[in-house]
């Protein structure tokens, strides 16, 4: 047993051509552990991406992290000491809303404070969920989808007109524009087939422009149905930054810039829709 930080793996810990396999134990935000790993070798932690976290194994091939199926979401004690995440949450003065960036560049918040003293637009998506049906897929995808991503808390006491607030422990998926910002929601539409209820995805959009940034979610979502629902699960690869081309100031759909790693999120295409494609 060695007692370190795990970040910086001491000398002479890593066996020649590396570990065969690896668990990690605690919430991580990134996967320093590649070149301790051997080819061929398993790598199984819970990872976060945007604030989400996932349960992911492993496999080693030519210096490169591949995911298995499934993907599992998941809740970890915080990974502490160099590799501790930061989550880049910022307040809106005023209003109890706070946001959080943990892949993606912070964007200024105090713009906002009059966007969010007015009732949102609300944007229809036509797109249903069941009642404790996870829709943790399509919030990865939002996040690898959009610029300007981010993570949406309100106080229960806070002074602002945001309708449905997301739950305590599972903040929203919004995004900001200028003075204006989306965010996705659901609103009950019946009692489903089960009982437990049917609900459509809808986006709430504050500000000025906040419609228009609320019909640019919409689209996502509606992408993300037509053709990554139902699919199989999304792949994860993981990449040694410095394997990596420089990550540039331009977004990058579905790629997380990371110390050590550049993950990127492969999503495969529902059967029916690609056959569509291919017809047209």
């Amino acid at each position: 047993m060695v007692t370190a930080d795990a970040e910086h793996l001491p000398t002479g810990v890593v066996p020649d051509g590396g570990f065969d396999g690896i668990v990690v134990t605690v919430d991580t935000w990134d996967l320093p552990w590649i070149d301790a790993l051997a080819e061929g070798g398993r790598l199984i932690a819970p990872l976060r991406l945007h604030g989400y976290h996932w349960a992911i194994g492993f496999t080693k091939d030519e210096g490169t992290l591949h995911s298995d199926e499934p993907l599992i979401v998941c809740g970890f004690v915080a990974m502490q000491g160099d590799g501790a995440w930061q989550t880049n949450r910022r307040t809106v003065p005023g209003t109890g809303v706070h946001l959080s960036w943990e892949d993606g560049t912070p964007l200024p918040v105090d713009q906002l404070a009059p966007a969010l003293a007015h009732e949102p637009t609300i944007t229809r998506t036509d797109i249903t969920v069941r009642g404790q049906e996870p829709f943790d897929a399509l919030t990865l995808y939002l996040a690898g989808a959009l610029t300007g991503f981010c993570r949406l808390e309100v106080d229960p006491d806070g002074d602002n007109q945001v309708l449905n607030p997301p739950p305590q422990h599972w903040p929203g998926a919004a995004i900001v524009r200028g003075a204006s910002l989306a965010r996705l929601a659901t609103e009950r539409i019946g009692d489903g087939d089960d009982g437990k209820g049917l609900y459509e995805f809808v986006v709430h959009g504050h500000g000025a422009q906040g419609h228009v940034a609320a019909q640019e979610m919409t689209e996502q979502v509606r992408h993300w149905q037509r053709n990554h629902r139902g699919a199989r699960c999304p792949l994860i690869t993981a990449r040694p930054t410095a394997d990596c081309a420089p990550a540039g100031t331009d977004h990058e759909p579905h790629v997380f810039a990371k110390k050590h790693t550049r993950i990127t999120v492969d999503w495969p295409i529902v059967p029916s829709s690609a056959e569509s494609r291919s017809a047209g």
